[in-house]
């Protein structure tokens, strides 16, 4: 197996509490569209992925403090592939799930405008 998913496989199978707490709001599409964790992207491994539309979410922790340009890194690398970005502390996603599933359902409705699929 590719040692990317591997890893992926490794992250899934220990969520941070944020993570674990969005994936419950986000999993069976709870939103209307199917959302990925964890998912392999090229040569990153993006937290939450959509397909259609296109829409990445990532939770930073205290992690990102150290690698703001290997983050900076990821984001271009899924925007010049179509993906729109969205960043959530991991604060957020663990203490306000509301506030940041209303954010990602703001993103979602402003790519299907956009972008309007089959």
């Amino acid at each position: 197996m590719n040692p990317l998913t591997e890893r992926a496989r490794g992250f899934r199978q220990a969520p941070t509490r944020g993570e674990a707490k969005l994936w419950r709001a986000l999993r069976n599409r709870a939103l209307g569209v199917r959302f990925y964790r964890q998912k392999v992207v090229g040569p990153f491994i993006p937290d939450f992925v959509c397909e259609r539309p296109k829409l990445v979410v990532e939770i930073d922790g205290p992690v990102h403090d150290d690698q703001v340009a290997r983050d900076r890194e990821r984001q271009a690398y899924l925007e010049d592939r179509g993906y729109f970005v969205l960043r959530v502390s991991a604060d957020s996603a663990e203490h306000e799930l509301e506030k940041v599933v209303s954010r990602i359902t703001d993103a979602l409705k402003s790519l299907q405008a956009a972008r309007p699929g089959p």
